[in-house]
């Protein structure tokens, strides 16, 4: 006999209603509170218009790719990439290859069985690792989206576990569970009620990461909405159920009054039934949400490992109130406790290194140059900086222009961030580095901070402790290169620090001479004797007289030329100061007689005076960056290029990239370019080594 089975739209007292009274189910089942009980299993039944297939028919898509991820939970996730994929999953526990075909109407399907699950009461999840345990979120909608790559994408209200654990970079991507129809290739049919979860290595190699911007996230590890309805339904039916009974009791006169009335009570314990499980699911989803989230602070190094205590600690006070999870999220995590760690096999929590691919794209959709930078330091600078290659031939172009533009881009975040390395000097200056417009010629004002006297209290600010000083923008330089995008994908070379290298050192040097130009006979305070015979009672007299003019006692440095280094080399006091980690093929000493760094500067010019050396505190020299405000004025009406601002996170130094085509040779072009301007700050603040 087929058991009734809702109709659409139909409430779930109308079909209790209706399959206590089926004459079918009657004579099938005729003690009225076993059959309340199968009525209530049937309404409780995954949805029926999926041709009555349970999680068993359901394919697993799961296969190795690990995704990047940053703190924090995104509102939308894509749930499965738009076009053709092959892929390798599991159904009923065996692996499976099916070949898939995702379009915009796929999406449509997947929101109809959203809505006909939620018809019937049955609220949808996505779980951890397909495990079919806990919620890491429930979906809202289903829909098909273009941007920022096209596929079905869920809108989702995350779980505190689930915000937990993408924000703890426990699980970094996406797989879905879904009904595949029989058509090859096949399309999407549906799905069960778990319909999907977060896992560390989706089926889909195309899955989008999860990219959320930096940042804390707050807690709410608490009810949430959609439960909170459901219990008070329950409650209510409860209640009603009750009042219900007491009526019937009373008025229990006849066979079919009482035949009603066990029929009444058989539905107010399958309620009750129902209502006890839902609290006991709430408790139980409380708890693992309090152990993932107790998991996420081990593996950021906010608790230790091995702290078992604290760790059993820290979940009942998140079980017994949901807050505790805030302070938790406030402790800073210690690189210690996680340096070296191995995440145990069948932990269910794998920490993995980001796919280039993802880390790409990441860049690419990156809303801003500061972000990009952050992704760049992040990603790409620790491969750079062990001599490996970005493996740019790994990464689907999906579209014809953008391999091109992402490897200009990353040559220039190389190119700023190898300029301090090259030229560390810099860091020994007042730096005023910006990605504000501005045009060449424009003054800018930037500040040096003094060392202000104490005074009486109340006595109110000193306007003397900081000075402004103006700084012409008069210098627009640029570094410019071409590759083709085949260079890069045919050859094992590493071109990205090749030319990044080269441009570093170029524009590193044209930012240099520029403050080294200033160090004129403007300083007053000098020193004059041959460069054979510095010692180190050099430093001691630079130091002595930086002192007596009241210069501040940090940020001191010295720059001498290649005949000051050399004596100073032969020097074994000095040498006892030599930087052994020093990258560059120039001398440079650390911390000697209050002096940070001494750097050999063999470029360093006489400036008319003979100059030999300069010792100074930072306020003696200034240097001013700022991007061009309208390069097309500049460089004419027939401007070729696309304009994007790179900036280095660290320095804050930016410079607008130019990039264009050459339409003869087919070669990318990248232009990059700077304005800048130096002035001298604060006057008794340097002391200067002439040869006579």
């Amino acid at each position: 006999m087929p058991l009734p089975i809702p109709a659409p739209g139909e409430s779930e007292r109308d079909f209790i209603g209706r399959c206590m009274s089926d004459e079918g189910m009657v004579s099938e089942f005729p003690d009225a509170s076993q059959r309340a009980a199968v009525c209530y299993g049937q309404w409780r039944e995954p949805v029926r218009g999926q041709a009555a297939r349970s999680e068993a028919d359901a394919i697993e898509a799961r296969v190795a790719i690990p995704l990047a991820q940053e703190a924090g939970a995104p509102e939308w996730i894509m749930w499965m990439p738009g076009g053709r994929h092959t892929i390798t999953g599991s159904k009923n526990g065996r692996p499976i290859t099916v070949e898939m075909e995702i379009g915009p109407e796929d999406a449509a399907r997947m929101q109809r069985a959203l809505q006909a699950h939620l018809a019937r009461r049955h609220k949808p999840f996505f779980d951890f690792a397909h495990e079919g345990k806990g919620a890491s979120a429930w979906p809202l909608e289903f829909a098909w989206r273009e941007t920022p790559e096209p596929g079905i994408w869920a809108r989702v209200e995350w779980s505190e576990a689930g915000r937990q654990a993408v924000a703890g970079r426990v699980y970094r991507a996406f797989s879905p569970m879904f009904f595949e129809s029989s058509d090859r290739p096949a399309r999407v049919e549906g799905a069960p009620l778990n319909m999907g979860g977060l896992v560390n290595n989706p089926a889909f190699a195309q899955i989008a990461p999860l990219w959320a911007s930096a940042g804390p996230t707050t807690s709410t590890m608490t009810m949430n909405a959609t439960d909170k309805v459901e219990l008070a339904a329950l409650q209510a039916r409860i209640a009603e159920l009750e009042a219900q009974n007491a009526e019937l009791k009373a008025r229990a006169e006849s066979p079919e009054r009482e035949e009603a009335l066990r029929a009444a009570q058989a539905e107010l314990e399958a309620a009750k039934a129902q209502l006890d499980n839902l609290k006991a699911e709430l408790a139980a989803r409380a708890r693992r949400d309090a152990e993932t989230i107790v998991a996420s602070a081990v593996a950021r190094g906010a608790i230790a490992a091995k702290d078992e205590v604290a760790q059993k600690r820290w979940i009942e006070l998140i079980v017994a109130d949901p807050k505790n999870a805030e302070l938790l999220n406030k402790l800073p995590g210690k690189p210690a406790l996680t340096a070296g760690r191995m995440t145990p096999q069948g932990s269910g929590i794998q920490v993995l290194k980001p796919d280039v691919c993802d880390a790409l794209r990441g860049y690419i959709a990156a809303a801003n140059p500061t972000e990009r930078g952050l992704i760049y330091y992040r990603e790409f600078k620790p491969l750079l900086d062990k001599g490996e290659r970005i493996p740019f031939e790994r990464y689907p172009v999906e579209a014809a222009n953008t391999l091109g533009t992402m490897i200009g881009n990353l040559i220039a975040q190389r190119i700023l961030d190898l300029v301090y390395s090259r030229r560390p000097m810099l860091a020994n200056v007042t730096t005023d580095f910006s990605d504000e417009p501005a045009r060449k010629g424009q003054a800018i004002y930037t500040r040096t901070v003094a060392i202000p006297s104490a005074q009486d209290f109340g006595s109110g600010p000193q306007d003397t402790a900081d000075t402004d000083y103006v700084v012409n923008l008069a210098h627009h330089r640029e570094v410019h290169y071409a590759f083709t995008t085949a260079e890069y994908l045919s050859t094992n070379r590493n071109l990205v620090e090749e030319h990044a290298q080269a441009q570093a050192v170029g524009l590193g040097n044209a930012l240099v001479d520029a403050v080294a130009a200033l160090i004129t006979n403007a300083f007053t305070n000098r020193s004059v004797g041959p460069a054979s015979g510095k010692d180190f009672s050099a430093l001691t007299t630079a130091a002595k007289a930086l002192n007596a003019a009241g210069a501040p006692d940090f940020g001191r440095s010295m720059w001498v030329n290649a005949d000051f280094a050399e004596a100073l080399s032969n020097d074994q006091i000095i040498m006892e100061y030599l930087d052994g980690n020093n990258r560059t093929a120039y001398g440079h000493w650390m911390n000697v007689k209050g002096f940070e760094h001494v750097w050999e500067y063999p470029a360093l010019p006489s400036n008319g005076w003979n100059l030999i050396g300069f010792a100074f505190q930072r306020s003696a020299l200034l240097l001013v960056t700022r991007v061009a405000d309208n390069p097309e004025a500049l460089i004419g009406a027939g401007y070729p290029g696309s304009i994007t601002v790179i900036r280095d996170p660290v320095s804050g130094l930016a410079v607008l990239s130019d990039r264009w085509i050459d339409q003869g040779t087919r070669r990318i072009n990248m232009r990059l370019d700077v304005l800048y301007g130096a002035a001298r700050g604060v006057i008794h603040c340097g002391f200067a080594f002439v040869s006579q």
